[in-house]
């Protein structure tokens, strides 16, 4: 997931609590069946209650970026074999 959230994004540091939501929102666009616009909204919304509401356009943008290939894309596009 780490390296799909890095893919997806253009700062080279990500706060570590950032970090942990955009793992939670990532795992939920590519392993579970939850809506695209669902897991986005709600991982926003936890970004905004554990860190302030700075980093909300930033994991809403990584987010939207992560949803738009399932996990096999991801796989491929960053040349990870597929077990």
């Amino acid at each position: 997931l780490d390296a799909v959230i890095k893919a997806c994004s253009d700062r080279d540091d990500i706060d570590s609590k950032v970090q942990d939501v955009l793992r939670i929102g990532a795992y939920q666009l590519l392993f579970m069946r939850v809506p695209d616009h669902a897991a986005v909204s709600e991982t926003v919304d936890l970004a905004r209650s554990v860190t302030s509401v700075g980093p909300t356009k930033f994991v809403n943008a990584v987010m939207r970026k992560i949803a738009v290939k399932t996990w096999e894309e991801w796989l491929t596009e960053l040349l990870i074999p597929v077990s």
